[in-house]
C-alpha cells in the first residue's frame, strides 16, 4: 500500500517520538492522529518537577498544517488558555513550516514557552497580570494550581481565579 509523502512523515514523526516518549497514546479519528503524553516543566522554571498531560493534534494536512497543540491538565501560565488549554505560540500559530516535527515540539517549543512567558500575547489574562505585576504572586498560584490538579484532582477553575 502506497502511503501519500505527507502520511509517510506524519508517521515518520510519530516514530522518532515514539523513541524519546515510549508511552505514547496514540488514537485516530479519521484522519487526525491524536498523541497524549506527560510534558515535565523545565529545570530552574517555576514549572520544575512538574508535569502534564498534553494533546497534540496531527491533521491530515501534517506536517505542512500545524498540529494542534494543548495542555489536558490545567497550568497557571499566560499564554496557555485556562478554560481550553490550547497555547498561543507564534512558532506552532503563524510560523510553522514542515522542517519543524514533533520531537521539536516536545523538546525545544514546549519548554521554551514554559521558560519564557510572553505576557503581551495572552491566552490567560489574570496570569499575563500577575507575571507582569507580581512574580511572586504568579509563582504561588503556579504551585497552588498545579497542587490543586496534579494527578487528575478536580478543582473548580472559577473559583481558583477568584481572588
Amino acid at each position: 500500500m502506497a502511503f501519500s509523502s505527507s502520511i509517510r512523515r506524519k508517521l515518520i514523526d510519530i516514530d522518532k517520538l515514539k523513541v524519546l516518549i515510549p508511552d505514547l497514546i496514540i488514537t485516530e479519528e479519521g484522519d487526525i492522529h491524536i498523541i497524549k503524553t506527560h510534558l515535565f516543566g523545565p529545570v530552574d522554571t517555576i514549572y520544575e518537577n512538574k508535569k502534564w498531560l498534553i494533546e497534540i493534534k496531527l491533521f491530515k494536512e501534517y506536517p505542512f498544517k500545524a498540529p494542534e497543540v494543548k495542555f489536558i491538565d490545567p497550568i497557571f501560565h499566560p499564554n496557555i488558555s485556562s478554560n481550553t488549554g490550547v497555547i498561543c505560540l507564534d512558532v506552532i500559530k503563524n510560523k510553522w513550516t514542515p522542517i519543524f516535527n514533533l520531537n521539536i515540539i516536545i523538546e525545544t517549543l514546549l519548554p521554551q514557552l514554559l521558560t519564557y512567558p510572553n505576557p503581551d500575547s495572552a491566552l490567560n489574562t489574570m496570569a499575563s497580570r500577575l507575571y507582569k505585576s507580581d512574580i511572586e504572586l504568579y509563582n504561588q498560584k503556579v504551585n497552588e494550581l498545579y497542587e490543586l490538579t496534579k494527578d487528575g484532582k478536580y478543582v473548580d477553575i472559577e473559583k481558583f481565579y477568584e481572588f
